[in-house]
């Protein structure tokens, strides 16, 4: 199982701690590392880069540009509050953190990587933020972002067709994997994946264009191999679809990487990836699905994710052939309590990751996602299954072991009464009402899960297929799972 660390949430808070007393030592960095030691994660990727680098850079601005900075846009600013830790450790003490983390990985017996976020659009305006280093604004005078006007949001990003914006990320990839010997390094395209202005460019040059940028990464990752004296692995996160890869220039099965990592973007897991779809169109990479924190239960109701929601989708996506599990916004903060052992809440930075690992051990909620993901391409509907009148379901559970029990889980705004619902061709009958913030066994679950106006029922059902074939007919139903424990 993979985690993803991004750079801001908890990576500065830890080591401003860190940093407050009036003395170091390396050892003290250790438990950012060692909370994940005996865990289900194989695998730390840290994200290094946003829209700065957190380690130092002579392509890209990074952590000590921002700490000095003190006018952006014609304001005044200060952000050493935010970096100073970072500048203390790397200009004072002559640490990299990045560094003694990635060699604690391996003497804990986990896999490092980096990670770099190739068009991140966090806080994207014309307004000062902490993130954006002189690049963006070089880029911007002349002209190498999307535009706004036609992009909204995303029109701040980086334009993949101007050779100096592939140029530049190009460098500071090399310049990173020369300068630490990793597992792997993962290109993250999720932040974010409009890096061409599909609307109105030939987006068959623009794939080529990606196709050509992977094939230069491939072989930078290729010199650093040679250089640290074994394989290092490229992994690209992508569309939780191929097809909606392709519409916005993105044509994985051309690249011939390691990892592929199908994604939703943000705002809604989704357990609904179609791992087996990807690994007949790319059979030579290992397929990861990656799981998010958030949970679209209804179209407009997200809730986090608690942990049976996770394993949930991590068993489907088993049964479905996932070669692992890659989690996002999963990080930790060694020292905040709901990252201690025993913790089941759900929080998404939990430390408990390890009830993960035996999946058929533990309670599982196969719920069906309301509404698969934040944005699709122009000319891709958002799929919403909910409300649901008449309609039908895979739930994709694989064998439901006989020492356990499963349910069937509908939420309605009404009456269970008169609800037509048949799980594998047996009408379901005999429900009780349950209330989905509270389950016996299981505790509290996260504040929000179903909306208060939603009304959720539950019934056995007895199952010894892979796969639970879900009937709705004449009841409009919000909310769908199938739960084992």
């Amino acid at each position: 199982m993979l985690v993803n660390i991004d750079i801001s949430t908890v990576v500065h808070p830890f080591l401003n701690r860190v940093c407050e007393k009036n003395y170091f030592y390396e050892d003290m960095l250790y438990p950012f590392v060692d909370q994940y030691k005996d865990t289900a994660v194989t695998d730390l990727l840290f994200n290094i880069f946003c829209q700065y680098s957190a380690t130092d850079s002579t392509v890209l601005g990074t952590y000590e540009e921002k700490y000095f900075q003190r006018e952006e846009c014609g304001k005044s600013v200060d952000y050493k509050n935010t970096f100073g830790s970072l500048y203390k450790l790397n200009c004072l003490y002559g640490v990299d953190p990045f560094d003694v983390w990635i060699k604690r990985c391996r003497d804990v017996g986990i896999h490092p990587w980096l990670s770099i976020r190739m068009n991140d659009a966090h806080n994207n305006g014309w307004e000062p933020f902490s993130g954006r280093t002189s690049f963006f604004y070089e880029a911007k005078e002349k002209g190498w972002l999307l535009g706004p006007e036609n992009y909204g949001y995303y029109g701040w990003n980086f334009n993949y067709e101007i050779p100096e914006v592939r140029e530049r990320m190009l460098a500071y990839i090399a310049e990173q994997l020369d300068r630490y010997d990793v597992h792997g390094i993962e290109l993250d395209f999720l932040r974010e994946i409009i890096c061409f202005a599909y609307h109105s460019e030939d987006i068959k040059e623009c794939t080529r264009i990606m196709n050509s940028f992977i094939a230069d990464v491939k072989e930078e990752v290729k010199k650093a191999s040679e250089k640290w004296g074994h394989k290092i692995l490229l992994a690209v996160r992508v569309m939780r679809d191929f097809e909606q890869s392709l519409r916005y220039g993105f044509d994985p099965c051309a690249w011939d990487v390691d990892v592929l990592v199908p994604s939703p973007r943000w705002a809604s897991s989704d357990s609904g990836i179609a791992v087996s779809e990807w690994k007949k169109l790319c059979p030579r990479a290992k397929i990861f699905p990656c799981i998010e924190t958030l949970f679209a239960v209804e179209p407009t109701h997200s809730g986090i994710m608690s942990a049976e929601v996770v394993r949930g989708h991590a068993a489907s996506f088993r049964e479905m052939g996932a070669d692992d599990i890659y989690l996002y916004n999963f990080f930790s903060d060694p020292d905040t309590p709901h990252c201690k052992d025993g913790d089941k809440t759900g929080h998404p930075y939990m430390r408990n990751v390890s009830l993960y690992s035996s999946l058929d051990s533990y309670p599982k909620r196969f719920a069906v996602v309301g509404q698969s993901s934040e944005h699709y391409p122009d000319t891709f509907p958002t799929w919403r299954p909910f409300p649901c009148n008449n309609g039908e379901f895979d739930i994709v559970t694989g064998d439901i072991p006989k020492d356990k029990r499963a349910y069937i889980t509908v939420g309605t705004a009404g009456d269970i009464e008169n609800a037509e619902i048949y799980v594998n061709g047996d009408r379901i009958r005999d429900w009780s009402m349950i209330d989905l913030t509270y389950i016996p066994g299981i505790g509290a679950q996260p504040e929000g899960y179903v909306s208060p106006e939603t009304v959720c029922f539950r019934a056995h059902i007895s199952t010894s297929t892979k796969i639970q074939k879900v009937i709705i007919k004449n009841s409009e139903i919000c909310h769908l799972e199938i739960y084992v424990y």
